[in-house]
């Protein structure tokens, strides 16, 4: 096939639970009926269905498949009814705005790492984090399970319109429980907490006189205007060592605490102090491998090496910012070991996580394809811990694993 050659294009349906090969969709020169003969060889038993025809506009096929190839393969000029403009199937996107108010598509995986999540929320611990919130979908399906409970959701994702396109979303489906910041989650504890617990500083000096001044200085300046330069000096003329910003910091942990004890959500945006969120959602950037149809995967090793690294950062994030007792909810839409079991394992030596089934009160029976894979990091007796979702089963691949 050359430029310029009139060709008919053939594309494969396969059923579901089949990866669609990387070359399905074929090209061949319109006098030549063997097209269908090379997609039905090519894919197995899967349907062929032709697109429609027009000018090849590459220099050679091997063009079209060549890693990296990008621009314009065939320009048609007729296309099959199916995917006429006047017949094409609607989008997931086109099909999502036709549904009922309150009503979102959402895959299973998903759906299901919201129930993981949920399964330990009770009124004592009811605030909870989605750490990469958009597009909204776990975050609207959390804050609907948990609302009943008393649950209160803050949702961050570091892209200003993505935040707002959750809010929209949450306040569409009627959602006053989930607020949206816009923030890196991997920023998202608050430096000078970091500090406190590294050199000692405020935290080492607040000693029992300093904390009874404050206490009272609270009680005291409380309905007056500027009533924080009064405390700290206060605090200050009771208590030697003491510092404004070691006031600043017993402040707002104490505005953090009656909002925790509220069931609120935590004092303010992003950052946040450590131990600030009973639970946490982690569906962090990853390389998309579990996504379906891929007609084609340009990532090397090296970038699933990066993704696996970056998720870690997050995942230190996580384990700073959850309760102790709380839970981690990690999940991505891969199916790569490294940024799977491999970061099950790499969380389990190196933060202060514990794995925990994710099962349960979320799958009551066993099934098939949910079982991690041996060998690449998780325990052997725990492999039934972590939900690995078979795309052979399921589709899609996905993974959901749940720390304490």
């Amino acid at each position: 096939v050359k430029r310029g050659t009139p060709v008919r294009v053939w594309t494969a349906l396969v059923g579901a639970g089949k990866r669609l090969p990387t070359k399905a969709t074929l090209m061949g020169p319109t006098e030549a009926p063997y097209d269908c003969k090379l997609v039905q060889d090519f894919v197995g038993d899967a349907r062929w269905v032709e697109v429609g025809g027009g000018l090849f506009a590459m220099d050679a096929r091997e063009d079209v498949f060549r890693d990296g190839a990008a621009g314009v393969a065939v320009e048609m000029t007729a296309t099959s009814p199916l995917f006429s403009a006047g017949s094409r199937m609607p989008s997931l996107q086109s099909a999502a705005a036709a549904l009922p108010p309150g009503v979102f598509h959402q895959h299973l995986p998903s759906a299901v790492v919201g129930r993981v999540v949920a399964a330990g929320v009770t009124e004592a611990s009811p605030v909870l984090l989605d750490m990469c919130a958009a597009p909204g979908g776990k975050t609207s399906h959390v804050g609907m399970l948990v609302r009943a409970r008393g649950g209160a959701v803050a949702a961050i994702d570091r892209s200003y319109n993505k935040v707002q396109k959750v809010q929209q979303l949450c306040e569409g489906l009627g959602l006053d429980n989930v607020r949206c910041y816009k923030f890196d989650s991997a920023r998202a504890v608050r430096k000078e907490e970091e500090a406190v617990a590294d050199d000692g500083a405020g935290e080492g000096t607040w000693s029992d006189a300093a904390e009874e001044a404050f206490q009272a200085a609270t009680v005291r300046f409380a309905k007056q205007k500027n009533a924080f330069p009064r405390i700290v000096k206060f605090v200050r003329s009771k208590a030697e060592g003491i510092t404004r910003r070691d006031v600043e910091i017993r402040a707002r942990t104490m505005r953090a605490e009656e909002a925790l004890a509220a069931g609120e959500f935590p004092a303010g945006p992003p950052p946040w102090a450590h131990d600030t969120f009973h639970h946490v959602l982690l569906d962090g950037p990853c390389s998309a491998m579990g996504q379906k149809p891929l007609l084609s995967w340009d990532y090397t090793q090296k970038d699933v090496e990066d993704h696996a690294a970056y998720q870690r950062a997050f995942l230190v994030a996580a384990a700073k910012l959850v309760k102790v007792g709380g839970t981690v909810t990690y999940s991505t839409c891969s199916v790569t070991i490294d940024e799977n079991e491999g970061n099950v394992r790499w969380a389990l030596d190196n933060l202060p996580l514990k794995l925990v089934d994710a099962r349960q009160g979320v799958v009551n029976t066993p099934m098939p394809g949910l079982r991690g894979w041996a060998g690449c990091g998780v325990d052997e007796d725990k492999l039934d811990w972590v939900l690995r979702f078979d795309p052979e089963v399921f589709d899609l691949g996905f993974f959901c694993c749940k720390f304490e």
